[in-house]
């Protein structure tokens, strides 16, 4: 990709950098938390099928929290490599400015308005479709 000309200037890029850094160690550390409950829990062996029914729905809802918050840890990272790499803060479908009042609203996001009212609408007509067929 050629070399793009910031509209960022280097305090906002720096602003935006520290909220990317302090959200990713926000979510390293919750999923961390996450991990070691997973981890340290034992399978209790419970007489009422209820409670046993009820530990194992909370022990997938928190490996599901988990795999989430893996991805988004994932993303943040991807998104202090673009910042690195100059790459962050344009629109990854159009490659236009993202906009600075958005990132810092989510600073991970990687489509502009446009594209991402795009993206969400196909979306929206691709899952009425597969109901429609029944896929």
């Amino acid at each position: 990709m050629a070399a793009k000309r910031h509209y960022l200037t280097k305090k906002q890029l720096a602003e935006l950098r520290k909220l990317l850094e302090q959200r990713l160690e926000e979510l390293g550390d919750r999923n961390r938390e996450v991990f070691s409950d997973l981890t340290k829990k034992e399978i209790e062996v419970k007489a009422d099928e209820l409670d046993q029914a009820n530990d194992e729905t909370n022990r997938m809802l928190n490996f599901r929290i988990h795999d989430r918050e893996q991805k988004l840890i994932r993303k943040f990272r991807k998104t202090l490599e673009r910042l690195d790499s100059g790459d962050y803060g344009y629109c990854e479908s159009c490659d236009e400015p993202i906009g600075f009042e958005r990132l810092k609203a989510r600073p991970v996001a990687d489509l502009c308005i446009e594209c991402k009212k795009e993206y969400e609408a196909r979306e929206k007509r691709e899952r009425d479709m597969s109901r429609l067929t029944g896929l």
